[in-house]
């Protein structure tokens, strides 16, 4: 079982990117597609299932994007509820968030969450402290709401590296880790 915290991984994804020439939205798309299969097997089934994809601005959200458009495909009823406006989207999230936007995906910043499914692509392996805003009502939303809720690398609101919680935290089914385990995983 390999171990690492979120300097390593990030240290990682960089030599992926830099040494072996993976470009970055080939790794996020290798992640997305993890993501939606964890997804799956947790609901059962997909098709016709209402599936909440909560995305930040990062790589994580990223991440959620790549889900959202498989689980679609797959016959899912997916809303997109992203934390910020989706014209500052950069890099390798703003690559992926295009065939989003250009699916039609139904994509939200307010309201209640509600579905069958929760994708919790909130905050990734880099956040410090306690959620706050919309995240952290989203957060409780999700958990308040009776779904399963997958999440994306770290539950949101898990410190990677300590496991600590600071404010309010994903409660998730499933997680679904990249690279190696976290410390605040275990």
């Amino acid at each position: 079982m390999r171990i690492a915290d979120a300097d390593a991984v990030r240290a990682a994804d960089r030599a992926a990117m830099e040494t072996f020439a993976v470009p970055g939205p080939c790794l996020m798309q290798a992640a997305g597609d993890a993501l939606a299969r964890a997804a799956a097997t947790v609901a059962g089934s997909v098709r016709g299932r209402r599936i909440a994809v909560l995305c930040g601005p990062g790589n994580n959200g990223g991440d959620g994007f790549v889900a959202a458009r498989r689980l679609a495909g797959e016959g899912a009823r997916v809303e997109l509820f992203l934390s910020g406006d989706p014209a500052a989207l950069r890099g390798d999230a703003a690559t992926h968030f295009a065939p989003v936007a250009a699916m039609g995906l139904p994509v939200r910043t307010d309201g209640p969450v509600a579905a069958d499914l929760i994708l919790d692509c909130l905050l990734g392996t880099g956040a410090r402290g306690a959620p706050r805003g919309r995240i952290a009502a989203w957060i409780d939303a999700a958990n308040d709401s009776g779904a399963p809720i997958v999440a994306c690398d770290i539950p949101s609101g898990v410190d990677a590296d300590t496991g600590r919680v600071e404010g309010t935290a994903i409660r998730a089914a499933a997680t679904v880790t990249f690279v190696a385990l976290k410390p605040g995983l275990l």
